[in-house]
């Protein structure tokens, strides 16, 4: 079981949650399959766009209710917010096809309920003001559903799953949503993902790793990649919700700071871990790390058409992204403190206004 929480902390109104429940079984019934099952919902928020130009409304009030509910103040602000219901469940299958091969199969079925969208919004795209584009919400407004099948390969020699020393990691995973499925929306996402480790000889580890992602089709935006899934300088998405509404810092002063939720993904970085303890106690293993890399994220047809105001290298959407910190291996779970989060306590660099 997993859950997050989002309270605005001036008002302590909740503001978003999610609740995620997955049972899992080895030898599912002797046929020597592992099989698992899924329940998941969420209430949350996305927030498009940048200095965004909004035409939307509170709903009138009843008048037959003594204590109607006050508009909320996103919408009053009129800010480019998706307030959605998503509910979701799913099962599947894995096998293993060999030494280090590893295949996984599950379908799964998912509600959205839009209960604010806005009537009509535009956002800044291009440097000056005067660049102005709709923006697309990669949702249906009302009820609609979403119905997918995701098929995964796996390619796994390392000596250790949570601190692996030595060896490689290849990942595929490809989930397809069709009208024949039941699914109000076509869409194919790929993503593949590599990781290679190798030992030092003062016992020390370096780790390079890979991951390219695109999504074809009219894919719902949470199924998009966002800044918050390849940097480490934002906090990562939970549950597929959108914690930080910032863009990426935008270090590099390119057109990612354009970028909301696209449909091109791509990070390279690379890991040096050392071990701080080892065997005994509460805390089986605990690694110092310190990461850095550069990512990618954009919509495919930029790299044809280039975004008004962006010259030369500037027109390439990437980023830098960076991370210290130390993760333990411990008798109650997995633990890791990251230093890269502090970021936020910096001016959003490179950053609009929404």
């Amino acid at each position: 079981a997993a859950g997050v929480i989002s309270v605005n902390q001036l008002t302590g109104t909740l503001l978003q949650y999610g609740l995620d429940l997955r049972a899992d079984q080895a030898n599912f019934l002797g046929s020597g399959f592992d099989a698992g099952s899924r329940f998941f919902h969420n209430r949350a928020r996305e927030f498009f766009g940048r200095n965004t130009e909004v035409k939307s409304e509170c709903p009138p009030p009843d008048p037959s209710d003594p204590n109607p509910s006050p508009c909320d103040p996103d919408i009053e602000g009129r800010r480019a917010v998706v307030i959605y219901d998503r509910t979701g469940f799913g099962f599947g299958a894995s096998d293993d096809l060999g030494a280090h091969v590893r295949y996984s199969v599950d379908w799964l079925g998912e509600r959205v309920s839009v209960i604010n969208m806005p009537q009509a919004a535009d956002t800044q795209r291009g440097l000056s003001p005067l660049d102005r584009e709709p923006i697309d919400f990669h949702i249906d407004d009302g009820v609609s559903l979403v119905s997918s099948v995701q098929l995964g390969l796996q390619y796994d020699t390392r000596d250790h799953p949570t601190f692996p020393k030595r060896g490689d990691r290849l990942q595929l995973l490809g989930r397809l949503g069709a009208g024949l499925l039941g699914s109000d929306y076509d869409f194919t996402r790929a993503t593949l993902t590599y990781e290679h480790y190798a030992p030092l000889p003062w016992g020390h580890v370096v780790e390079l790793s890979f991951l390219a992602g695109t999504v074809f089709g009219r894919a719902p935006f949470f199924y998009r990649f966002y800044a918050a899934d390849l940097s480490d300088l934002l906090p990562s998405r939970q549950l597929e919700i959108n914690l930080d509404h910032r863009r990426t810092h935008n270090l590099l002063g390119t057109s990612i700071g354009e970028m909301d939720a696209e449909d091109v993904a791509g990070r390279v970085q690379a890991e040096y871990q050392w071990p701080v303890v080892r065997g005994g106690g509460a805390i089986r293993s605990m690694d110092a790390y310190l990461r850095f890399g550069t990512f990618l994220l954009g919509r495919r047809e930029d790299f044809r058409l280039a975004i008004p105001g962006y010259k030369g290298l500037a027109r390439v959407p990437i980023d830098l992204t960076f991370d210290i910190g130390l993760v333990a291996d411990t008798d109650y779970g997995l633990f890791k403190l990251g230093f890269s989060s502090m970021i936020g306590f910096l001016p959003d660099l490179g950053q609009g206004g929404t």
